[in-house]
């Protein structure tokens, strides 16, 4: 078995709906400062004590999707910040299952929280106002092969009774939605042979077409929010492949509001990348439980379950970015960044350029130091404001790699 204090590639998994109970969030928040000021931050964006909701319940009100997406989204994020933050682990890709996409995007520098958090609530309005329109539902359906779930929900489809696929967990274990009669008719073939089903505590039909109605608005809500640049990869999940950059990523979050969940080829895309330890960044273990039937060889760990984040601390406790990762990383958004400075401002980009370079190549795997961190990311603060960058745009840039931890 290989040693977690060798390096492995890491993904970070975000969790969906379905995953919010009372009491989550509170270990960590009274752990970890920076996971309480979390909960704090989205209580100013949101206006709401959400972290009260998450503790104290009740778990009714939680079970919301007004509220459930919001509180998982968050505490994701919490768990993101002290995991990468608190200890030093950097992350290869990230992959977020429904919701958990939000996160994933929001933890990969894509969108700011409060760009996520306005998202989050004008997907949950719609799936809400939707689903009470529409008289839709979802169920989970297990134990039965997928090219006979295809045909049975195409069957049933050509009857009258329309379903859809909306997520793929694994080979054996699919999620169909459709208006109550249809579903229940679904469900009562699928038992037939020899299907395991039970309903899904929703009230609404995602990803799949009769969300079309709120395509609009979802839209709307996207280009109003400000895209930047991926501090890591995240894999779309409606292609099982990363997500493309600028527009491309709210193109790709409007299918995936409508298109079904790809979750098992997600985690096959991953491992064949070579992606050899996985940890559920968010609510419970759902995704750790998955990824054992599709594939159980990988190393997997929830930061929900303490034993497992007693194991990561351990493992990677102060072990944090190493210099020449933070300089990769410096020079990464640097080269990505476009320039919208208009005049010739080559001499102002070449000098920080050039001094980042040789600096990389003073550093191989040695820890990362308060003055070369220091040192680096000044450097990458003169490019960006070359290239017609703000304070605030610098600073929002640099907020992932300023988090790490130096010595």
């Amino acid at each position: 078995m290989k040693d977690m204090n060798v390096s492995r590639k890491v993904a970070l998994l975000f969790p969906g709906t379905g995953t919010q109970y009372v009491g989550m969030g509170r270990s960590l928040c009274e752990t970890y400062p920076i996971a309480a000021a979390t909960f704090e931050e989205a209580a100013d964006i949101i206006g709401f004590d959400l972290q009260k909701l998450c503790w104290e319940g009740p778990q009714a009100m939680l079970d919301d999707v007004i509220y459930s997406q919001l509180a998982i989204l968050t505490y994701s994020v919490a768990c993101y910040r002290v995991l990468t933050s608190v200890l030093g682990v950097n992350p290869a890709f990230g992959c977020g299952h429904s919701v958990g996409e939000y996160a994933a995007l929001t933890c990969a520098g894509v969108f700011d929280l409060k760009s996520a958090i306005k998202l989050v609530q004008v997907r949950t309005r719609l799936l809400k106002e939707i689903g009470a329109a529409t008289g839709s539902c979802m169920a989970a359906v297990k134990n039965i092969d997928l090219p006979v779930f295809r045909q049975l929900v195409a069957d049933c489809s050509a009857a009258g009774h329309v379903v859809y696929h909306t997520i793929n967990n694994h080979f054996r274990q699919q999620v169909v939605a459709g208006s109550r009669e249809s579903v229940a008719r679904f469900l009562q073939i699928a038992g037939e042979v020899g299907a395991d089903t039970n309903y899904l505590f929703t009230d609404y039909a995602s990803h799949c077409r009769i969300m079309d109605a709120g395509a609009e608005d979802m839209s709307v809500a996207l280009n109003e929010c400000a895209v930047h640049s991926f501090d890591w990869p995240v894999i779309a999940t409606v292609s099982a492949r990363p997500y493309e950059a600028g527009d491309m990523v709210k193109r790709t979050l409007l299918k995936q509001f409508i298109k079904t969940v790809r979750w098992k080829e997600s985690m096959e895309y991953l491992v064949s990348c070579g992606v050899d330890l996985m940890i559920e960044v968010g609510p419970q273990m759902v995704l750790k439980n998955l990824l054992r039937s599709v594939s159980p060889g990988i190393k997997s760990y929830a930061m929900d379950a303490e034993e497992d984040l007693e194991e990561l601390k351990r493992r990677y406790s102060r072990r944090g970015m190493t210099t020449a990762a933070l300089i990769d990383r410096c020079l990464a958004i640097a080269a990505s960044t476009k320039n919208s400075v208009i005049d010739n401002n080559a001499d102002l980009l070449f000098d920080p350029w050039s001094q980042l370079t040789t600096m990389r190549g003073s550093y191989t795997d040695t820890p990362l130091t308060t003055d070369a961190k220091d040192n680096a990311l000044r450097l990458l603060h003169d490019i960006l404001t070359a290239k017609g960058f703000s304070a605030s745009e610098c600073k929002r840039e640099m907020e992932f790699l300023n988090s790490q931890p130096a010595f």
